[in-house]
């Protein structure tokens, strides 16, 4: 029979001065600025070593490839050789480029990853919903450009289409190229999955329609000249590979059951993509991700706290009804952050709990305000929680506040009534 394990805490009880003075607090430093330039490597040879590996890993991994694994990676490369042909030339079909355009797409990213790239195991080339953006560029500034029409006496980079695409890819780059040296990949943290993937069900079913003329031969008298492409053979190629986007339909029950939120922006995303357009869907879809956010944190998780039982827990009184019961403390929990958008969210729910405590026989004298939950504070926030402070006094409630961060310390004694 397993006993019960029992453990007790025994100290002081401090205030936050009290604290600080025993245990030596040192407070941040507001001058401390980081610089841009503390990321570069300084002038010696471990440093500059080390950075080169960084920026290019092939001097990395060359001297140490195993030559007993040439065969089986020329292998693999061969058969992901095999499988791209068709399927970047179908991808080029759909992007409204000549087909030989898939195949250089399908070439040079692989020899530039293997240079600057870090996985072993990631094979790149044309993606559909990237393919579906480009056709959206094409038909926006050639609407009447017909770039599969490619004869042998053409010269290919005086195509408008492709002219147009050099331009896009290097824009493209030196965008990206931007975002890494100022490291800004924190942006992509915003694209959440239900986005991703309602937008890209969407995509897929764009391009399925798209697909179905060409595969049926409908409408596709056009195109002339000896080795003609059998286009309904890449569009099938096409519709085989999306079928398996398709599947993520059945991820909407889960996210039903766990995250409503969630569950919208995978639906807001998928329709707003199919009834509008690609690129202006994933513009709307970005933007309502970002909506819901401010509602999350507008609306935040608000709950009154007690201790439950004999134990020093602390959980919420109305999913624990069996809690240790005080007349004169009530506990107010928020767990978001504290920002002017929610400021006066915070307040309502706080007094609303002063209120709901009182009683013909017992008033509140103390309101906790447990601050483990606000990971941020800015100063509209801590303007609040000085105006609530105030209010309360006047109503001879004292306003204690337990285990604020240290910027909030800060915030909250820049404040005055704090």
């Amino acid at each position: 029979m397993d006993l019960p394990i029992r453990f007790e805490i025994s100290r002081r009880i401090y205030n936050q001065d009290a604290f600080d003075k025993e245990y030596k607090h040192t407070p941040l430093s507001k001058n401390k600025k980081s610089s841009f330039f503390e990321n570069f490597p300084r002038c010696n040879k471990d440093e500059l070593k080390s950075t080169l590996f960084t920026w290019i890993p092939l001097f990395d991994w060359v001297p140490k490839y195993k030559l007993n694994n040439l065969l089986p990676d020329l292998m693999a490369g061969f058969t992901v050789a095999i499988l791209s042909i068709p399927q970047a030339m179908a991808y080029a079909s759909l992007a409204n480029v000549p087909e030989v355009i898939g195949l250089y797409t399908s070439f040079f990213p692989c020899i530039l990853y293997a240079i600057f790239g870090t996985s072993q195991h990631v094979s790149l080339g044309m993606f559909a919903v990237i393919a579906l953006l480009v056709n959206s560029v094409q038909k926006r500034f050639l609407p009447n450009s017909n770039s599969t029409e490619f004869s042998s006496d053409m010269r290919l980079e005086d195509l408008p289409s492709v002219q147009l695409m050099v331009t896009l890819t290097f824009t493209v780059g030196l965008v990206m190229v931007v975002m890494a040296v100022l490291q800004l990949h924190i942006l992509a943290s915003y694209l959440c999955d239900p986005l991703i993937k309602g937008f890209t069900t969407a995509s897929a079913i764009h391009i399925i329609v798209l697909q179905i003329p060409p595969m049926l031969q409908i409408g596709i008298g056009q195109h002339s000249g000896v080795f003609n492409l059998i286009y309904c053979v890449l569009s099938a190629i096409i519709f085989v590979v999306l079928l398996n986007v398709l599947k993520q339909f059945g991820e909407l029950k889960s996210l039903w059951k766990t995250s409503k939120y969630d569950f919208t922006i995978w639906i807001f995303s998928f329709f707003v993509t199919i009834l509008w357009d690609v690129s202006q869907g994933l513009v709307a879809s970005i933007v309502f991700s970002l909506f819901t956010i401010i509602v999350r944190i507008q609306w935040a998780d608000t709950k009154q706290i007690a201790k439950i039982g004999d134990t020093e827990l602390y959980k919420d009184i109305e999913s624990h009804p069996v809690y240790h019961y005080r007349p004169d403390v009530s506990i107010f929990h928020f767990n978001a952050p504290l920002l002017y958008v929610n400021s006066e969210r915070f307040k309502e729910h706080a007094l609303n709990i002063i209120s709901d405590a009182q009683t013909s026989y017992f008033k509140p004298q103390f309101l906790i305000l447990d601050a483990s939950g606000i990971t941020s504070c800015d100063k509209i926030g801590a303007l609040t929680i000085s105006e609530l402070a105030e209010e309360l006094s006047q109503n001879h409630v004292t306003l204690l506040i337990a285990c604020p961060s240290e910027k909030q310390v800060q915030n909250f004694l820049e404040v005055k009534h704090i």
